[in-house]
């Protein structure tokens, strides 16, 4: 015992220095520590702190990369290790699953980065030579001819080191995550990704728990640059996202983003080399276009058409194609700019396909329906004024939904439009009678509403003062029906109270000097009974006086106003409640006075007796918390 507990103070000791020396970045210490100055062998040495893992199962190699910011270590941790183990522990994952290299892509170090691929890769110092250019032109031509790493390599070690790469690059965390998906994560920017690209460019990288691929990734932290770069390295790279989406719906977000760097040139490249995938859906139906619409990326929908224009006949679940959603597009009623936007979508997809308008959803209704439903106006000017084939313009404003209505009936602002137009007023009305368009059928609902109105303003005043007079005369009714219930309370409290206090609890002294006196005056618990019972009293003895002088003011005053009753009505109000809660309060003392010697009956029935108080109070919450919220949606009506 008195062994094992000396080699672990010792193993502690042992880590605590090797920590203090990576950090320090000083080599002569770190050497002084070993005590070995040679370079090891590829034999496992014990007593070699290099090759130890501490509770998280981080090696030396993991420490050097969070502590230390220079090569230079790492590069002597390799040369005392030796080189077989050295490559080891470059493969060994700490407890999150983590590689030496997951840290040093997350930490950004592009120099240490460099130096593990070499590492694992011993040997090819052509790969190093080239990946150190950095010149956007080596990179062009690199993707031109498909050069990749391990044609560089030379030929007795391509086979093992190009599998020592792979097997470093291809480690996933117990997130799933590669070392590739932390790079484009945390490191976008940086020339990180494309050297792990390089490295294994043969490898079709999987998503992670998330659902997030690299190619996704780069999509959402990287560059238009970068992912050109993976798709043209590797054009079959997996390209799903969470949500059953995939990245084409993630790029045609990235309009709703400031920080975005994806422009029309990029948009068009990128999904030229995704034609593929333009007509794959979400688990709502919905394609990357319909994602355009909603993000108003006209550059993104031009993209698209030119690929594919077919895209545009795509419905999703509730059969709404991307035409139908931009008609149903919340623009505000003053967004003048986002309107625009929506009607050069609109134009894009008309240009490219101009039947498109035709589609019609589940309930059989066509685009300008829904902005029909929308209350869009827009739309339709935009119809009157982009399409001009006349044949178009009719069968698209006398569609007919499943409910037999065409977009003007279901909203009288398109009428009104419609008729002032003047290029439709002569043809729609020579052509309404073969659209199933009847001008009957908007001026009764427009006829009706202006007798409404006509009504009203004819009413004369002595109809207004009789009605105001009938709304008083209910308000009377009620609140004197509350008088009178208020009153029936206070008297019954003030009854039961004053019946208490001549009935005590316990009794009264039949003899002796105390004659008549009460005969557990002197127990706390009666203190706290008669107190309670004479202030229940005296609260319903006062609402009941609140209610004889209201009744006395309106003999007075006649006609007193509203408030004043309302007053006198929610004086009575709090004083009957607070006459309830003395008379509990009265009731659950006066039972603990007469039962106090049988604690295990006393105690239940003082408990019971309290729920009354949880009840009412959360009652009291609740009402005040009903009257507030009407308070809020009075001011706001």
């Amino acid at each position: 015992m008195a062994s094992s507990s000396s080699r672990i103070e010792q193993t502690s000791t042992d880590h605590s220095s090797l920590y203090e020396a990576i950090k320090s970045g000083d080599i002569d210490s770190l050497k002084q520590l070993l005590v070995i100055t040679a370079p090891k062998s590829d034999e496992f040495d014990v007593d070699n702190p290099l090759l130890r893992q501490n509770h998280f199962n981080n090696n030396s190699l993991h420490v050097a990369v969070q502590l230390s910011e220079t090569e230079t270590l790492v590069k002597e941790i390799f040369k005392q290790c030796g080189s077989s183990k050295s490559l080891e522990m470059l493969m060994q994952q700490n407890m999150n699953g983590d590689t030496p290299l997951h840290i040093a892509v997350r930490m950004g170090s592009e120099e240490i980065v460099r130096l593990f691929l070499n590492h694992a890769g011993r040997d090819y110092q052509a790969i190093d030579h080239y990946n150190q250019r950095g010149d956007e032109e080596c990179v062009h031509i690199d993707v031109e001819k498909g050069v990749t790493m391990t044609e560089l390599l030379p030929e007795a070690e391509n086979g093992a080191t190009k599998m020592n790469v792979e097997q470093l690059v291809r480690i996933a965390n117990k997130m799933n995550n590669t070392a590739l998906h932390e790079a484009i994560r945390y490191q976008a920017e940086s020339r990180i990704p494309q050297l792990l690209i390089r490295a294994d460019p043969g490898f079709d990288y999987l998503a992670n728990d998330s659902g997030e691929t690299p190619l996704y990734l780069a999509v959402s932290f990287g560059t238009s640059t970068l992912v050109e770069h993976i798709l043209k390295i590797r054009p079959t790279q997996s390209y799903g996202a969470p949500g059953g989406r995939t990245v084409l719906h993630a790029l045609a977000l990235q309009r709703s983003f400031s920080n975005s760097s994806f422009e029309g040139n990029n948009y068009s490249n990128i999904v030229h080399l995704l034609r593929h995938i333009v007509k794959e859906v979400d688990i709502n139906g919905r394609t990357a276009l319909h994602y355009a619409v909603h993000s108003r990326n006209s550059e993104f929908v031009d993209a698209v058409m030119e690929v594919d224009p077919s895209v545009c006949y795509i419905s999703d679940k509730d059969g709404m194609t991307a035409l139908h959603h931009a008609a149903a597009a919340d623009v505000g009623p003053s967004s003048i700019t986002e309107s625009q936007g929506i009607k050069e979508i609109m134009k894009i997809m008309l240009r490219h396909c101009m039947d498109c308008w035709g589609v019609v959803d589940n309930r059989g209704d066509n685009f300008l329906h829904i902005a029909a439903q929308n209350n869009n106006s827009y739309v339709l000017e935009f119809v009157l004024k982009e399409i001009n084939l006349d044949l178009a313009v009719n069968a698209i404003i006398g569609t007919k939904n499943k409910y037999g209505r065409t977009p003007a009936q279901i909203n009288t602002e398109f009428f009104k439009i419609l008729d002032s137009n003047a290029r439709m007023r002569g043809i729609w009305r020579s052509r309404s009678s073969a659209y199933g368009i009847s001008f009957k059928s908007y001026e009764t609902p427009l006829n009706k509403q202006s007798e409404k109105y006509r009504k009203a303003a004819e009413r004369t005043e002595a109809e207004e003062a009789a009605e105001i007079k009938e709304v008083n005369k209910m308000k009377s009714e009620q609140m004197e029906y509350y008088n009178q219930t208020l009153l029936v309370v206070s008297a019954l409290i003030a009854t039961v109270a004053f019946a208490a206090n001549f009935t005590l609890p316990g009794g009264y002294n039949d003899h002796g000097p105390d004659e008549g006196m009460a005969l557990l005056a002197d127990k706390p618990s009666f203190i706290v009974f008669i107190v309670s019972n004479s202030l229940a009293m005296v609260l319903s003895a006062l609402a009941i006086l609140i209610q004889f002088v209201g009744k006395i003011i309106s003999i007075i005053l006649r006609e007193p106003d509203e408030f004043k009753k309302g007053t006198l009505l929610f004086m009575t109000l709090h004083c009957n409640v607070l006459a309830i809660l003395a008379m509990m309060v009265a009731f659950v003392t006066g039972n603990y006075t007469v039962l106090s010697h049988l604690p295990g009956l006393a105690i239940p029935v003082c408990i019971l007796g309290s729920v009354f108080f949880i009840l009412s109070f959360f009652l009291i919450y609740k009402i005040l918390k009903w009257v507030k919220q009407d308070d809020v949606n009075w001011h706001k009506g």
